[in-house]
C-alpha cells in the first residue's frame, strides 16, 4: 500500500533544515521505487530550493535516478495533486492551516497530510483547514537523516488508514515510532519545555549572580546528568525564539497554562535568539560559542557576555561516571550507568545535590505525561528521551530507586 502512495509526494518548506532532511529521506525511498516516482519540492524561498540539489550531491545517492524524480517550485497549489503531503514550515497555526486549507481547496480530496508540528494540537490544524481525517501528525527530530525517532500523533477521527501509512513509512525510514496523544507539546516537547521552565525558575531563585547559576545547571545537566547538552545549551541549539513559540502554543491549548517565561523574553528582547547558521554553527543564546562548545555566558544584567565562572565548588560526579561521549553509542550504557545513579543519589557535592533535585524534577514530569495519558506509559517518555534527546539517564533508571510523585 505504502508504495502507491509514496510514489507521488511533496514536501512544503523543503528548503528548511527540517523540510530538507525529510526530502532527503523520501528521494531515498522513491530511487528505489520501480517506474516514474515523483518528488515535488516547495519552497517559497527560491535560494534555499536553488542550494536543495548541492545538499543531495553531497549524499550517497544515485543522482542520474534522482534527477528524473525531483521537481522543484514555489507556488503551494503546484502540490495539489500530490497522494503524500508533508509539511515542514513555520511553527504558526495560521501559517500552517492557510497552507492546507490552499491545498484542499484545490486537490480531489485524495490527499494525506503530515504535518511536522512539535507543538500544535494535530486537530486544530485539521478543523481549520477542513481535512475531514487526512492530516496526522510526525514530528521528526533534528536532523531527520540522523535522528531515530518518529513522534506519530493521531487526532480524534483521522482515517484509519493514514495511521497505518504513517507506520509504514517509519519502518521504511528505520524510525522508531512512539504514539503521543493529541496534546499540544506532545511527548519531547511536553518534557523538555517543563524541564527547562524549572531551570529558569531554579537559576532566577539561585543566591548567585544569574550568569554563575545559569554556567552551573546547565554544566550539572550537562555532565553530572551525563547528556550531550546542557539543559540552557540545549534551547540555544533549538532556539530562544522557538522554545518561546513552543511555551506560548502549549499555553493556549494547555488547561493550566504556565508555559510563559521571563528569563526567555529579556533574552529576546536583548536580541539572543539562539538557533543553527545555516553551516550548521551555533548563534549566541544563553552562551556564546566557540566551535560550538560554550565560551561565555550572556548578562542580562551586564548586556553582555561575560567569562565561564569557576565551578569547582560544585565537586565532580561520583565513582562509577563516565562522559556522555564515552557512552552514547554504547548499548549496554543504561546498565553501565546504574552504579553510578545510585552513587549520584547518595553524593552530597553541591553539584550532585543540584543533579538529584533536577532528576526528580524530570521524572515527575514524565509521570505526569502519562498520568495525563499523552503518553501511554512511561517506557514511551523514556523512548523518546533516549532516542529524540539522547539522554542516557532517564526516569527509568531512577524509578528503581524513587517512585515520581505528581502534583
Amino acid at each position: 500500500m505504502i508504495d502507491h502512495y509514496l510514489g507521488k509526494s511533496c514536501v512544503l518548506g523543503a528548503g528548511g533544515r527540517m523540510g530538507r532532511g525529510i526530502a532527503l529521506l523520501l528521494l531515498e525511498q522513491l530511487c528505489r521505487l520501480p517506474g516514474e516516482p515523483r518528488l515535488l519540492l516547495i519552497d517559497t524561498d527560491q535560494k534555499a530550493l536553488a542550494r536543495l540539489e548541492v545538499y543531495f550531491k553531497k549524499k550517497k545517492i544515485d543522482w542520474t535516478r534522482a534527477e528524473k524524480i525531483l521537481t522543484y517550485s514555489s507556488d503551494i497549489t503546484d502540490g495539489k495533486d500530490f497522494n503524500l503531503i508533508f509539511e515542514a514550515i513555520v511553527e504558526d497555526v495560521e501559517v500552517k492551516s492557510h497552507a492546507f486549507r490552499t491545498l484542499a481547496a484545490d486537490s480531489q480530496g485524495n490527499s494525506y497530510y503530515f504535518t511536522t508540528t512539535s507543538s500544535i494540537p494535530i486537530r486544530e490544524l485539521s478543523e481549520r483547514a477542513k481535512l475531514d481525517g487526512r492530516l496526522i501528525g510526525t514530528q521528526f527530530y533534528t536532523p531527520p537523516t540522523v535522528q531515530k525517532l518518529l513522534e506519530v500523533i493521531p487526532p480524534e477521527g483521522v482515517n484509519p488508514e493514514l495511521i497505518q501509512i504513517a507506520q509504514e513509512l517509519a519502518k521504511r525510514l528505520g524510525k522508531t515510532v512512539v504514539f503521543s496523544k493529541d496534546v499540544a507539546g506532545f511527548i519531547g516537547n511536553g518534557h523538555f519545555i517543563r524541564e527547562f521552565l524549572y531551570a529558569a525558575k531554579e537559576v532566577l531563585r539561585s543566591t548567585q549572580s544569574l550568569p554563575v547559576a545559569i554556567a552551573a545547571l546547565n554544566h550539572v545537566t550537562q555532565n553530572f546528568l551525563v547528556r550531550p547538552m546542557g539543559i540552557f545549551q540545549l534551547v540555544d541549539f533549538i532556539g530562544i525564539e522557538l522554545c518561546a513559540q513552543l511555551g506560548h502554543i502549549m499555553n493556549t491549548y494547555q488547561p493550566e497554562g504556565e508555559f510563559l517565561d521571563p528569563l526567555i523574553d529579556r533574552m529576546i528582547a536583548e536580541g539572543k535568539i539562539g538557533g543553527l547558521r545555516e553551516d550548521g554553527t551555533q548563534k549566541e543564546g544563553f552562551f556564546s560559542y566557540d566551535d560550538n562548545i560554550p565560551s561565555a555566558v550572556y548578562s542580562v544584567e551586564e548586556k553582555s557576555y561575560v567569562p565561564l565562572p569557576d565551578l569547582t565548588a560544585l565537586g565532580v560526579p561520583p565513582k562509577g561516571h563516565f562522559s556522555w561521549k564515552a557512552l552514547h553509542k554504547n548499548p549496554n550504557a543504561s546498565d553501565i550507568l546504574a552504579p553510578y545513579v545510585e552513587h549520584l543519589l547518595e553524593d552530597h557535592s553541591q553539584g550532585s545535590l543540584l543533579a538529584q533535585n533536577f532528576m526528580v524534577q524530570s521524572s515527575k514530569i514524565a509521570q505526569g505525561l502519562v498520568d495525563q495519558g499523552v503518553a501511554q506509559n512511561l517506557q514511551d517518555v523514556d523512548t523518546v528521551l533516549r532516542l529524540g534527546f539522547h539522554h542516557l539517564i532517564t526516569p527509568l533508571n531512577l524509578s528503581h530507586h524513587y517512585t515520581p510523585q505528581t502534583g
